[in-house]
């Protein structure tokens, strides 16, 4: 910041506090200082006092990480960021309270049924190794048979959850596809339909996919659906 001028052309050194006449008229620093010694200090000063802000900013930003609330007392205490407890007494309590409490349920995303994880189990989302293999087994099938046409970035989709937004509907037929026929050869058994297919270019994502009877996917086969036609034949063949 500049020194205010004594007169027309006198200023104030803001090192030495002497007054001189700056030697170049419209520089921002030569008002400032009176030589070349008194710039350098009034530099090192300037220097000094934008390291000491940042030191004072980090410092602050650290303390303010270190500032946590205890789980299990919930009492204010300060430690290393990664901290959640006031100290292993209080650590050594809240995982006693979490083993012997009650457990919520939560069901599985491939047979849909109740369960309670075990405390410390990865398995949170499926309530055996079978169901975790076997989901993981049929949305890498449904990849594979994608890349196979050309789709170089397929979905993971779930069948289940498909068939769960269309409400267990044909799109073809408009006709119920039971659940529990999932999984058999039935007539009216719910697949996994393409809407555009594959060998037509089609992408194995969530939105060009839909529920379909077993026996409306085969005899559409490589056609694309209409939504003019008759409602129980919706298909055209190539």
């Amino acid at each position: 910041m500049a020194s205010p001028a004594i007169a027309d052309s006198t200023c104030v050194c803001e090192c030495c506090g002497s007054t001189f006449a700056p030697r170049r008229k419209g520089n921002k620093d030569s008002n400032r200082c009176c030589s070349r010694a008194c710039g350098f200090e009034v530099l090192r000063r300037d220097r000094q006092a934008a390291s000491e802000q940042r030191t004072a900013l980090i410092q602050a930003q650290r303390h303010a990480a270190r500032q946590h609330v205890c789980l299990n007392c919930s009492v204010a205490f300060e430690a290393q960021p990664s901290a959640k407890y006031c100290s292993p007494h209080c650590s050594g309590q809240h995982h006693d309270k979490m083993r012997k409490g009650p457990k919520p349920e939560r069901s599985c995303r491939e047979c849909q049924r109740l369960f309670t994880a075990e405390y410390g189990d990865k398995r949170r989302a499926f309530c055996s190794d079978t169901c975790k293999a076997r989901h993981h087994k049929r949305a890498a099938k449904g990849k594979e048979r994608a890349r196979d046409y050309g789709d170089a970035a397929p979905a993971s989709i779930n069948p289940i959850r498909i068939m769960e937004r269309d409400g267990w509907r044909c799109h073809i037929c408009g006709g119920d596809a039971p659940r529990e026929l999932r999984g058999t050869f039935a007539a009216e058994a719910p697949e996994i339909d393409h809407v555009i297919p594959l060998s037509r270019g089609g992408r194995h994502i969530e939105s060009n996919v839909a529920c379909a009877h077993r026996r409306c996917n085969i005899e559409k086969g490589d056609g694309l659906t209409r939504e003019d036609a008759e409602p129980a034949r919706r298909w055209v063949h190539r």
